[in-house]
C-alpha cells in the first residue's frame, strides 16, 4: 500500500508540474528582423536588450536600436547606430544610453529620448562599460573616455 501511495503522489506532482509549466514554451513574436542570418554569420551575431515598465529596447544586429511598446507590441521607434553591440542599452528616467559608431575605431555614447528616440546629446565618452548609477543628473560608471582610456568616472549629464 505504501508503494501505491508513493507512486500516486509522484504522478499527482508530475501532473501538477506539467499543468503549471505547460505555458513556458508559449511565446509571442514581437519583432522579426528582415535581416537574414546564415549559420556562418551566427558567430558574428551581436544583440542586446533592456526594458522598463512600458517598452523593450533592442540593440539589434541590423545596426539599429528598436523600441517596442509592451502593451501594443508595436514598434515605437528605431534609431540607426551604425554599430552592433552586445552591450545592453542603459536606461535612466526618460533616457536611453547606447553606443553609436561615428568613424573608424571611433564610437560615442549617445543619450536618446525614450519616448521618440530623438538624440538628446552625444556624450564625450565612447561607451558605458558597466551598469551605471544615476544620482540626480550625474552618472557614475566605468567608461571609456577618448583622452583617458578606461576609467571610473562621474559624468555630469547637464554640463556634458
Amino acid at each position: 500500500m505504501s508503494n501505491f501511495k508513493s507512486s500516486f503522489i509522484r504522478i499527482n506532482l508530475l501532473v501538477l508540474l506539467l499543468l503549471n509549466f505547460s505555458n513556458l514554451n508559449a511565446q509571442t513574436e514581437v519583432f522579426k528582423s528582415n535581416l537574414y542570418i546564415s549559420d556562418d554569420d551566427l558567430s558574428n551575431f551581436y544583440s542586446s536588450i533592456s526594458n522598463d515598465s512600458t517598452q523593450i529596447y533592442f540593440n539589434s544586429n541590423d545596426y539599429y536600436i528598436h523600441a517596442f511598446d509592451k502593451k501594443t507590441k508595436n514598434l515605437s521607434w528605431s534609431f540607426y547606430l551604425a554599430n552592433k553591440s552586445n552591450t545592453a542599452p542603459k536606461l535612466n528616467k526618460n533616457s536611453v544610453f547606447v553606443e553609436q559608431h561615428i568613424g573608424q575605431n571611433y564610437d560615442r555614447c549617445i543619450q536618446l529620448d525614450k519616448k521618440n528616440g530623438d538624440t538628446i546629446q552625444t556624450l564625450r565618452i565612447n561607451s558605458l562599460q558597466t551598469n551605471p548609477i544615476f544620482k540626480d543628473n550625474v552618472v557614475y560608471c566605468a567608461a571609456i573616455s577618448p583622452g583617458t582610456g578606461g576609467a571610473i568616472l562621474a559624468y555630469d549629464l547637464e554640463k556634458n
